[in-house]
């Protein structure tokens, strides 16, 4: 379907109103879960291809928006974020446990230099108490 003076074609709206096809992107949250234009397509695209759904023909379907996102919640879920951004989130997650790591370490050695001076006064009382003795070596014979 060709929108009058735009030369669009509009075929999986429909031919609905963009506001609908804005409410039902707000309220499966996909802008938020990372989701553009291109990524939902592609998903779409290879959901399609791996479930071997053919396109319905024009005169089967009876809202090709509510296809789309019957489809949509097929492909992607309720709760997949996009790649990317499920990237960024493990990585940022990655990052705070390496900090964590870091932070625990540099704590350690801080307590560890702050106990420096007792801990070689206890090796000095070690060594008095239990002195090394000498190498006993023998000639070859």
């Amino acid at each position: 379907m060709n929108v009058p003076g735009h030369g669009v074609e509009v075929v999986w709206t429909g031919g609905r109103h963009i506001g609908h096809v804005c409410e039902a992107v707000e309220r499966h949250q996909l802008i938020e879960r990372g989701w553009t234009v291109q990524r939902i397509l592609d998903r779409l695209s290879a959901f399609r291809v791996e479930s071997r759904i053919t396109e319905p023909e024009p005169g089967e379907l009876r809202d090709a928006l509510d296809w789309f996102f019957w489809l949509v919640q097929r492909a992607i879920g309720k709760t997949d974020r996009a790649p990317q951004m499920q990237a960024a989130i493990e990585a940022a997650e990655r990052a705070a446990e390496a900090a964590a790591r870091r932070a625990a370490a540099d704590e350690l050695r801080a307590r560890l230099d702050e106990q420096q001076d007792e801990i070689q006064a206890a090796i000095a009382a070690m060594h008095e108490q239990f002195p090394r003795r000498p190498k006993v070596r023998r000639p070859y014979v």
